[in-house]
């Protein structure tokens, strides 16, 4: 219901969903690649302050 909700939006700071399907073992999301860091390398630092998380 989330992935279905987040594919109608249309925003620049949100990742666009291409496409939801039921796969046997669990529900699959196809969206599009954001370029940048990923949270593990983020996180490599230490825990983020409350304005960085937000």
């Amino acid at each position: 219901q989330e992935a279905r909700a987040l594919a109608a939006l249309n925003h620049p700071n949100i990742a666009q969903v291409f496409g939801l399907e039921q796969a046997a073992e669990a529900p699959v999301i196809a969206m599009e690649l954001v370029e940048g860091r990923d949270l593990a390398n983020v996180l490599e630092g230490g825990p983020l302050t409350v304005d960085e998380a937000l």
